[in-house]
């Protein structure tokens, strides 16, 4: 943490009932250290977990949002604003394009007080880009500018202001918390255990789930607590202790229910479509049945009266 950061940060203090609310809320599943280390970071920052500029999600680890690294910039009393633009496959530097299909990535300039140029960093679309594993289309497919933007910002704001291991959920499938690079361990047992849990742990596919069966149960009127359960049901464990598998078995799980639900609406709309034609059909075709045996019954009755 840079020092000008320090020297005008005020420490935040909850109380006893404000803790557990956070701990319930945007630190739920965290161990005691972790939650302890969101509370450490919050002061030492002074990041606010009810505006989520800094949150836990099970399986990744202490996060900030993209909000929350700009507040920090901004209380350091150095910024001086940023401008993030839009690389194209061409190399030009543009603030939006046309088509998603010619982004090559995205470059931030950051500007202090007390520089006399700006920090440049850019970052590859194909080295972040998270495609929807569930058939929605996810947040990278639905606005990739926007994405890749928040991806340069962090990391030319972590570069600019010195605060190196705060990553956004939008970067963690590159980054993950438990980066041996930055980690202190003595002991070589507990360096084992690390990264035993770095291996196995589902980074923010874990959250990506959470939000696919928001989605699925929103679309289908389901209880996600209910699609939650079938999930855990079918995977034999809490969803809190899913590792990376039991997240990708679920999510085919989840593939199958929504293909289940669109084969449902295919028959109600099948249902729908013929009905109303062969209804059509069937009442033409009475009508003329009835038009012929009227005739038929006229030619019947002529004949009995010329005899």
């Amino acid at each position: 943490m840079s020092k000008e950061i320090e020297k005008t940060n005020e420490m935040q203090e909850y109380s006893n009932d404000k803790i557990e609310l956070i701990k319930r809320t945007y630190a739920k599943g965290s161990t005691d250290d972790e939650f302890a280390l969101l509370l450490e970071l919050s002061k030492r920052y002074n990041l606010d977990p009810f505006k989520k500029q800094i949150f836990y999600i099970p399986g990744t680890g202490v996060l900030v949002s993209h909000a929350g690294l700009i507040h920090i910039a901004h209380q350091s009393g150095y910024w001086a604003g940023m401008k993030t633009l839009i690389i194209t496959k061409t190399g030009e530097e543009v603030y939006v394009v046309d088509d998603n299909k010619n982004i090559s990535g995205a470059v931030c300039y950051i500007y202090r007080k007390d520089w006399n140029e700006p920090l440049v960093h850019a970052v590859s679309f194909q080295e972040y880009i998270k495609p929807s594993r569930t058939g929605y289309p996810g947040a990278w497919e639905r606005m990739p500018q926007t994405m890749i933007k928040k991806v340069a910002e962090a990391g030319a704001l972590r570069r600019a202001f010195d605060l190196g291991g705060l990553y956004i959920e939008e970067e963690m499938d590159t980054y993950t918390v438990y980066d041996e690079q930055e980690e202190n361990i003595e002991e070589g047992e507990e360096k084992e255990t690390k990264v035993q849990k770095k291996s196995s742990a589902p980074n923010v596919y874990l959250a990506r789930l959470y939000s696919n069966i928001q989605a699925f149960s929103k679309k289908y009127e389901k209880k996600e607590q209910d699609v939650a359960k079938y999930l855990e049901k079918k995977i034999g464990k809490e969803m809190e202790n899913f590792n990376t598998n039991d997240i990708k078995k679920a999510i085919e799980i989840l593939k199958q229910l929504i293909e289940k639900e669109k084969a449902k609406e295919k028959q109600k709309d099948f249902e729908i479509v013929v009905e109303e034609p062969v209804n059509k059909t069937n009442n033409d075709e009475i009508k003329e049945w009835q038009k012929k045996l009227e005739e038929t019954f006229a030619d019947l009755g002529s004949g009995k009266d010329g005899k």
